[in-house]
C-alpha cells in the first residue's frame, strides 16, 4: 500500500457557519419543538419514546436511546431521580445506563454531581458509588417577575434615605434578573432598551412620592425604567437549540387567541429590540416590547399594553387569569405554560367581564434561526503520474497462473514475472487494446502520524488511473 505524506500546502482549516431553523409552539401547557406533535416524538422497539424525553425537549447526550426504563426494579432509572440514591450497586436489571463516580479518600477525588450538595457528599462513605441518571433533558422555560414597589412584604424600605440598599431586604426572587445585569448593560451599545436602569444617571425611586430628582413613579414609567422593579417576562432557551448564538433578525414571537393573531414581535432592526409588527395596523405597532440576548439565549419581555384592541383602543379579546386576578393579554404573559416557574397562571374560565368566550384558548409561537460554527479540515490527496498503478487484488494478474508463494522455514518468496491482466478496452471485441497498467481508485484512507487509520473517503464512482494520468482528490472532514 502506497502512503503519501500531506504537505503543509495540502491542508486547509476553515469554519462553516450554519443557520438551523428552530421553532417552539406552546399550547395548553405543552411545548412542541419543530412541529413534532407526537408525545414521544418517535416510538421504538423497547420504549414508547426513543429519546426518553418529553415532547418539546432534547436529550443532551442522547443516551438511553430506545432503552427500557424500569423504575420499580431500579429507582436510579427514574429521569427525575436525584443522584446518590440508596440503590448504588452497579447491577443493571434493565437496559438503561447511568453516570456514576466513586468517592475517593482525601486528598484524592471528591467529585460530585452538580445537583448534589456538599452535605450529601460528606455523608457518603469513601469508596461509595454515587450515581445519577440519564437522560438529561434540555427545554425552554418561562418565568414572570411581577412589578414591585419600594417596600418588601414586611414593610421595610428597600432603600434608606441615603439611597443605599437596605441589607435586610432579600432579592432572592429576582436573582435571575440581577444575574443578567452586567450582560444587559454590555448590550446597551446596541439599544437603550438593554439598560438595566434608564436613564442611567437617575437613582431608584424610594418609597416617597418623588425621589431626589423630583421624579414621580409615573415619570419613571414614561421616561425610564429599573429592571429590578420592572415587570419582566423571562424566556430561557438552552444553547443546545441554537448553537453558538441566535441569528440576528430571525426572531419572531406570535401570540394567538382561538387561532387569531393578536400580536407579533420581530427583531427587524437586528439590534435586539423586539418590535411589535402585527397584526397589521395594531395600536402599538412599532413599540418595543422587549429585548433578546443573542449569545445567552434569553428573551426579556416588558410590554405591558393590552393585545387584541380594536380601533378605539378597547380590548376585545378574552382576559386571562393570573392567580385570582383577571388581566388583559399582554407580552408579559406570552408563552405561559412553557415549563412555567411563575405562580399559577391559568386561562380565565369564568369570564370576568370582558368576553364571553369560555375558556380562553391561547397559543404561542417562538421561531428563530440558530448559528452554529463547524470547524472543517480540507485535505488534498494527490495521485501522481506513474504511481498507484499496481494492485494487490488477485484479479489484477492474468487468470490461469500459479500465484501461490514459495514458503519455507526461513524464506518467503512470491512468484516472479506474473503476467498482468490487460483491462484496456478496444474498439474491437478481439483482441483487446494495447497493454497498459490500469487501476480503479475507490477509497482514500487518511492516517495519523503513527499510521493509524482515522478516516476513509469514498468516491462516488471508481476513478480510472493510468500511468500517464495524475489526480488530486479534495477531502473535507468535519471536526
Amino acid at each position: 500500500m502506497a502512503l503519501y505524506k500531506f504537505r503543509s500546502s495540502d491542508i486547509f482549516y476553515n469554519r462553516i457557519q450554519a443557520h438551523q431553523k428552530c421553532e417552539f409552539f406552546i399550547n395548553n401547557g405543552n411545548v412542541y419543538y419543530n412541529k413534532k406533535f407526537s408525545p414521544g416524538q418517535l416510538s421504538g422497539s423497547f420504549t414508547g419514546s426513543i429519546p426518553s424525553v418529553n415532547t418539546g425537549e432534547l436529550s443532551v447526550f442522547e443516551l438511553n436511546i430506545d432503552r427500557t426504563v424500569n423504575i420499580a426494579t431500579d429507582p436510579d432509572d427514574n429521569p427525575e431521580g436525584a443522584p446518590g440514591s440508596e440503590d448504588d450497586d452497579l447491577s443493571r436489571p434493565v437496559g438503561s445506563i447511568r453516570p456514576f463516580m466513586i468517592k475517593g479518600a482525601y486528598p484524592g477525588n471528591l467529585y460530585k454531581f452538580k445537583n448534589m450538595s456538599d452535605i450529601e457528599l460528606r455523608v457518603r462513605g469513601y469508596g461509595d458509588v454515587i450515581t445519577g441518571s440519564y437522560p438529561i433533558a434540555a427545554k425552554i422555560s418561562r418565568k414572570l417577575f411581577s412589578e414591585t414597589d419600594e417596600f418588601d412584604v414586611t414593610g421595610s424600605a428597600r432603600r434608606s434615605d441615603s439611597g443605599l440598599r437596605d441589607p435586610n431586604y432579600d432579592l432572592y426572587d429576582r436573582r435571575e434578573i440581577r444575574a443578567l445585569k452586567n450582560t444587559l448593560n454590555s448590550y446597551s451599545a446596541l439599544s437603550k432598551h438593554y439598560c438595566y436602569i434608564f436613564p442611567p444617571d437617575l437613582e431608584h425611586k424610594r418609597g416617597e412620592n418623588t425621589d431626589s430628582f423630583g421624579k414621580t413613579k409615573l415619570d419613571y414609567e414614561v421616561y425610564g425604567w429599573d429592571k429590578e422593579q420592572q415587570a419582566i417576562n423571562l424566556i430561557s432557551i438552552p444553547s443546545i437549540f441554537y448553537g453558538s448564538s441566535i441569528e440576528k433578525g430571525s426572531i419572531s414571537l406570535k401570540y394567538y387567541i382561538t387561532g387569531s393573531l393578536i400580536g407579533e414581535l420581530r427583531d427587524e432592526n437586528k439590534n435586539g429590540e423586539l418590535i411589535q409588527v402585527g397584526p397589521t395596523g395594531s395600536l402599538r405597532s412599532g413599540s418595543t416590547a422587549g429585548v433578546v440576548l443573542y449569545n445567552e439565549g434569553f428573551i426579556l419581555l416588558t410590554g405591558s399594553w393590552g393585545l387584541g384592541a380594536n380601533s378605539n383602543g378597547s380590548i376585545t379579546q378574552p382576559q386571562v387569569k393570573f392567580g385570582s386576578t383577571a388581566v388583559d393579554n399582554s407580552w408579559l404573559y406570552f408563552a405561559y405554560g412553557a415549563n412555567d416557574t411563575s405562580a399559577s397562571f391559568v386561562p380565565d374560565e369564568h369570564d370576568d367581564g370582558v368576553n364571553t368566550t369560555d375558556p380562553v384558548s391561547a397559543s404561542f409561537d417562538i421561531s428563530f434561526n440558530g448559528t452554529t460554527y463547524v470547524p472543517t479540515m480540507t485535505l488534498f490527496a494527490h495521485a501522481p503520474k506513474s504511481r498507484l498503478n499496481t494492485s494487490t487484488n488477485p484479479t489484477f494478474v492474468k487468470a490461469g497462473q500459479n500465484i501461490e508463494p514459495l514458503i519455507r522455514k526461513i524464506r518467503y518468496n512470491e512468484k516472479q514475472n506474473l503476467k498482468i491482466k490487460n483491462t484496456i478496452s478496444s474498439s474491437f471485441p478481439d483482441p483487446t487494446g494495447s497493454f497498459a497498467k490500469q487501476t480503479f481508485i475507490t477509497k482514500i484512507g487518511v492516517y495519523d502520524e503513527n499510521k493509524n487509520l482515522i478516516g476513509i473517503a469514498s468516491v462516488a464512482n471508481p476513478v480510472k488511473k493510468l500511468e500517464d494520468l495524475a489526480y488530486t482528490f479534495k477531502i473535507k472532514m468535519d471536526i
